[in-house]
């Protein structure tokens, strides 16, 4: 019988600090070297719309990193889920990226903001996303100020 462990601590973190986190720990590198499977959900759209490139968004898609050292049962069992729409075409649309929703590293989860009351720890605790750096559609900005928002004005409109 093997030892019952702790669940992992939960960290709510911004997007910006997950995406971080998930480059940083190169999953998606890990699971195509074999150590996680992969494991996609793909749901068609009900509606199906354009993103703000112009591609025709058609399906949501799941994708999950899973550990199969531990039961499906184990929190450790899931080391990643993402999320991404997919186009007409069968790319990534919207940002062409993963967006990270939870990510497990060691005994650590982080996981998305709380939806009524989003603090993110990483933030919070001294490690400060600059304004300017955050993504274009985040709705979590501490310490922004009006001309942050000009900036993002200016550089949408010269194409930065």
């Amino acid at each position: 019988m093997s030892p019952i462990l702790p669940n992992p601590s939960i960290v709510r973190t911004c997007p910006e600090h997950r995406v971080g986190i998930y480059e940083r720990e190169r999953l998606w590198k890990r699971a195509q070297a074999g150590e996680f499977r992969i494991r996609e959900e793909v749901t068609p759209m009900r509606n199906p719309h354009r993103d703000r490139n112009g591609k025709l968004l058609v399906a949501n898609v799941n994708h999950f990193l899973l550990d199969d050292r531990y039961p499906k049962e184990d929190k450790r069992h899931i080391v990643l889920h993402t999320h991404s729409f997919r186009t007409d075409d069968g790319q990534i649309g919207a940002s062409g990226k993963l967006d990270p929703k939870e990510i497990l590293v060691g005994d650590v989860e982080y996981r998305q903001l709380e939806f009524k009351k989003p603090r993110c720890e990483l933030c919070e605790t001294g490690d400060m996303i600059s304004p300017l750096k955050r993504f274009r559609d985040s709705t979590y900005r501490p310490c922004e100020r009006w001309w942050h928002r000009a900036i993002w004005r200016i550089r949408a409109i010269i194409g930065l």
